[in-house]
């Protein structure tokens, strides 16, 4: 339990959190947001479950699966999103014109662009699809769910493996959680969630007494493990993406701080990486920017350029979730008071505007945008903060 005395404010912001968070719980499991991001998103909503599913929220998780079992398309692919049949840019058109938006929900199963020729298959909706499904079953005893839902894992599991190529996974242009960024090739977080997958895979296998498959995984995911810290690592982080031998060695924050939470990096490696977000101030004025340096402007989307927002994923604005799996890493790698110090500055954010946004500019206000204004509430960061306050500051402890 929290104390409210000597920490307030985050006391305080972990009720916001939780409050935030549910709000976006709906009937099929959980929503991204409640405004231009309400629908359900694998992406968000698998994420958000970890947070979820700390708080004892299990029927909203056990719904959000069953949700995209259900949408599961025949070659084993999870959906990107389950939602309004128009796409994320279309539905800000339209909200800008106040056109009415489309009635008709459908699963997606490409990235939203505006162009269909632009649009590709996402690289991480199968992965967290099956981390989840292993939190859950670690989380609630539950195998009964889970068996029901086997033939899903494992249909996920064959589409992954048929995504790889030279023993790492191939990513598509704007397919990963940067996705105003065109990666293309072998990217870090696609290969980090796809480790973390492979691992999941070993660890429901075991708990449902399937030896032979739980050997398999935990052969694929040692395999990958090798293969990412050979490909990616440049001694002091892991580079962010690979395509026909060209690197592309930025710093981004999201695969880093996976490779650490998810028990990827070895401790050398999770000193030297906090040592890069320490030292490149990527915790600052908000917790964390995306990545360092930035992009070049010809690899983001250029119709984000229009509405102001071609700084979406490119080391200017502070995501909340980030900087909460940074407290994380931090607390895991046993920097305690680093983390709750972390989690004291974004839980003062939370507290000063009642709230949880989706992004924040450098002056540690919501963005505003003529043509944009950060989603509220948002659920990823709302559960990612909550699911770091649970971790850091476990129940019992005062």
């Amino acid at each position: 339990m929290i104390h409210r005395k000597r920490n307030g404010s985050i006391y305080r912001a972990f009720e916001i959190a939780k409050k935030s968070m549910r709000s976006c719980y709906g009937d099929r499991g959980i929503l991204a947001g409640r405004r231009h991001f309400n629908d359900y998103w694998a992406r968000d909503g698998f994420l958000a479950s970890l947070g979820s599913l700390k708080l004892g929220d299990m029927e909203t998780v056990r719904q959000h699966i069953k949700l995209f079992c259900n949408t599961q398309a025949q070659n084993g692919q999870i959906a990107v999103r389950y939602g309004s049949k128009d796409n994320t840019f279309i539905k800000k058109l339209k909200n800008i014109l106040h056109v009415p938006m489309s009635s008709v929900n459908v699963p997606s199963y490409l990235v939203d662009r505006l162009f269909k020729w632009e649009s590709n298959t996402p690289c991480d909706s199968n992965s967290l699809f099956i981390i989840c499904c292993a939190e859950y079953l670690k989380q609630s005893g539950d195998k009964k769910f889970i068996k029901s839902v086997e033939r899903y894992i494992d249909r996920a599991a064959s589409w992954l493996q048929s995504q790889m190529k030279n023993g790492l996974y191939e990513e598509k242009p704007y397919a990963g959680f940067y996705d105003s960024v065109k990666k293309e090739g072998h990217s870090l977080y696609a290969n980090v969630l796809l480790y973390k997958a492979f691992a999941s895979l070993k660890y429901i296998q075991t708990s449902l007494s399937h030896q032979k498959k739980s050997k398999t995984f935990h052969m694929f995911a040692n395999k990958l493990r090798k293969n990412i810290s050979e490909t990616f690592y440049t001694g002091t982080h892991f580079l962010d993406w690979i395509k026909d031998k060209k690197t592309y060695s930025h710093f981004t924050t999201d695969g880093n701080l996976f490779a650490i939470w998810f028990g990827l990096a070895t401790p050398t490696q999770t000193s030297s990486i906090l040592d890069v977000v320490k030292n490149t101030r990527l915790a600052h004025p908000v917790p964390c920017r995306t990545n360092t340096p930035s992009y070049p402007k010809h690899l983001m989307y250029p119709p984000l350029f229009l509405i102001g927002m071609g700084d979406y994923h490119n080391n200017s604005l502070g995501w909340l979730w980030l900087g909460s799996l940074y407290a994380l890493c931090l607390y895991k790698h046993g920097l305690k008071r680093l983390a709750q110090n972390i989690l004291k500055k974004i839980a003062d954010l939370i507290v000063k505007h009642d709230q949880i946004y989706e992004v924040y500019d450098k002056s540690a206000n919501p963005v505003k945008r003529f043509f944009y204004t950060a989603e509220s509430p948002f659920a990823l960061s709302a559960a990612f903060f909550a699911l770091a306050v649970r971790t850091i500051f476990p129940q019992g402890e005062k």
